[in-house]
């Protein structure tokens, strides 16, 4: 620090003023200024003194630092090098396997390892196979398959071990002395339960088991493109439930029935849904089936009429090979864009009798719209010996004697190359209209009702088959009719279009208050066997093909005017 000199008064100033510094009672102004001089000065020589211990306590601070860190500097540099030194010479896998060993002894790792694999890890399996080899699953763990028999072949699935259980091999698979239950929710895959789909292996028990695990609003999901073997009835009696497979693959989804005399499914929950699905039965060209399709009927759980319910959706299936293909027990059931083929009844309708069978429930609400039945009975000896009114094929059957039947709609569907009775059933509340025929030996309607009463208890109830466009075709000397009903009142016969007929196309019996209007037919009928258009009550009403195309012609020409008078206004 540099010091500070205070010498403001030249010398000779300083000594002329002397003697004033030392006059203690002047008080001159200058003698005042010398002593305040004086004072100045003094004041100087002390702040030098002190910038001057100051600056040595500094430096004496500065060395004690410098010393210290250098301490520091030291011992830390000591410090490394031990740590290097020590993790150079250490033996880790020997320390590793030495804690684990305490670990074993004390039992905590096995609580560690249990304890991660309940909750983070999980073994994979390529098949089922190979995980009832493993031995390294524990109770509480999770384990995965790629595949139920191979790896990939849709029934991968995710298992929980249990030491307690009964193994199945299906949902609960023996490993060991644990077991592997299979984990689902809702919505199941049939082939997680071991179902092979390849035709050859009996998949029976596996669709059980899983029928058995559906629950209320699930589903039951068969990968596309298999064909399950049954060798005997399955049952589902879950309610509100959908069996499927995927859309369009009606014909290579199949559930396939092989022991005769026997139903591929009793169905006894409501408010079931089948989509997508075919179903095969034994029949073919030479052979009439004998294995039944789907079966809905409730009555096993009791006989009042909460169980005649049936509330079922059956939609894009195909049924084939089948004697009958559906049979509903009860009301309510919407039969829609299905294909039966090759079968010798399509739909069968029956009433829920009540325990005194002599009550039954209302069989109502049956929606049966835009179907295909193509071929059925077609096997080359199945009219042999028969009449219309000992056939025994139909593409869709209802009761026939009983008044509770009705609201029965059968619309848009289209027969081909069938031999059998397209509708056989009571008419009032039923409305068939716009389904088409062609080329078939097949009645439309046949509902000949023996019990005069239900005519006139039916009198507030209507029928209506209009607008069908039905074109028969003749096969030996089976005469059929296109229309044929008794003791039915209040039916609408109107707007059909008929062609082919092999015997009278329109035949009403003790029928009132019978409308029949505005039908074309043609070709109907030989002369040999007096055939008539249509009969009413025995007294034959014909028109030949000349008269209709005159009328044709008629309308033609009045068609015609109207359109010039019009052009002319």
């Amino acid at each position: 620090m540099q010091n500070i000199f205070i010498d403001v008064l030249p010398p000779w100033v300083e000594t002329c003023l002397q003697p004033a510094f030392y006059d203690l009672e002047s008080g001159t102004v200058l003698q005042q200024t010398a002593r305040m001089w004086a004072k100045m000065r003094e004041l100087g020589v002390a702040f030098n003194t002190f910038t001057e211990n100051v600056t040595t306590e500094v430096n004496n601070f500065e060395a004690s630092v410098n010393e210290t860190v250098s301490e520091y500097i030291e011992k830390f540099t000591e410090l490394k090098n031990f740590v290097e030194d020590y993790f150079e010479n250490l033996d880790v896998q020997e320390e590793i396997d030495h804690k684990l060993d305490e670990m074993v002894e004390d039992g905590t790792l096995q609580e560690i390892i249990i304890n991660y694999l309940q909750t983070k890890a999980m073994l994979v399996f390529d098949t089922v196979a190979d995980m009832k080899l493993a031995t390294n699953l524990m109770a509480g763990s999770y384990t995965r398959t790629l595949g139920f028999y191979s790896a990939g072949d849709g029934g991968g699935a995710v298992y929980k071990i249990s030491d307690t259980g009964t193994a199945n091999e299906k949902d609960v698979i023996a490993v060991g002395d644990l077991f592997a239950n299979l984990v689902y929710g809702k919505n199941l895959n049939v082939k997680q339960f071991g179902a092979k789909g390849d035709g050859v292996q009996d998949d029976t028990s596996y669709i059980q088991t899983a029928l058995d695990a559906l629950v209320t609003n699930g589903s039951l999901y068969f990968p596309k493109g298999y064909n399950y073997l049954t060798t005997n009835t399955l049952t589902l009696s879950a309610n509100d439930v959908c069996l499927y497979s995927e859309p369009k693959t009606e014909y290579s989804t199949r559930i396939t029935g092989s022991t005769a005399n026997t139903t591929i499914m009793n169905i006894t929950g409501y408010g079931v849904t089948i989509k997508n699905l075919a179903f095969y039965g034994d029949g073919d060209q030479a052979n009439f089936a004998t294995i039944d399709g789907l079966n809905f009927d409730r009555s096993p759980l009791g006989d009042d009429d909460t169980y005649s319910n049936i509330d079922c959706v059956v939609e894009d299936c195909l049924f084939m090979h089948l004697d009958s293909c559906i049979t509903v027990k009860g009301k309510n059931a919407r039969i829609k864009n299905n294909t039966f083929t090759e079968s010798k009844k399509g739909f069968v309708g029956l009433l829920h009798k009540y325990s005194s069978e002599t009550e039954t429930s209302d069989f109502r609400g049956i929606y049966i719209m835009e179907n295909i039945f193509h071929s059925m009975n077609y096997q080359t000896n199945s009219l042999a010996g028969k009449t219309l009114a000992t056939m025994d094929s139909f593409c869709i059957e209802t009761p026939l004697e009983s008044n509770k039947v009705g609201n029965i709609q059968i619309m848009n569907n289209k027969a081909e190359l069938c031999r059998s009775v397209f509708y056989k059933g009571y008419l009032p509340d039923a409305k068939i209209s716009g389904n088409q025929s062609y080329d078939s030996f097949s009645t439309l309607v046949y509902s000949p009702v023996e019990d005069a009463s239900l005519a006139s208890r039916a009198t507030e109830r209507i029928a209506q088959i209009t607008d069908n466009c039905w074109r028969g075709s003749y096969v030996g000397t089976f005469y059929n009719n296109f229309i044929v009903i008794k003791n039915c009142a209040n039916t609408m016969i109107n707007g059909n279009s008929f062609r082919n007929c092999s015997g009278d196309a329109i035949i009403t019996e003790k029928s009132p208050r019978t409308s029949i209007n505005n039908n074309y037919i043609l070709q109907y009928g030989t002369a040999s066997q007096n055939h008539s258009g249509i009969v009413v009550n025995g007294s034959r009403r014909k028109k030949n093909e000349k008269e209709i195309v005159y009328k044709c012609f008629k309308c033609f020409i009045t068609y015609c005017f109207i359109c010039i008078w019009i052009c002319r206004v």
